[in-house]
C-alpha cells in the first residue's frame, strides 16, 4: 500500500510539472506571435 502511495504521488508531482511546462509555454508562444504580429504590422489570424 505505502509503495502504490509513493508512486501515485510522484506521479501528480510529474503531472503537476507537466502542467506549469505547459502553461509557460503557451504563455511563451503567445507573446512570441503577439510580438511577431506587431512587428510584421499585420494580423491575418
Amino acid at each position: 500500500m505505502g509503495k502504490m502511495g509513493g508512486k501515485y504521488g510522484s506521479w501528480k508531482k510529474s503531472l503537476r510539472t507537466a502542467g506549469m511546462v505547459t502553461t509557460v509555454s503557451l504563455i511563451f508562444l503567445d507573446t512570441s506571435y503577439r510580438t511577431m504580429d506587431s512587428s510584421l504590422g499585420h494580423d491575418d489570424l
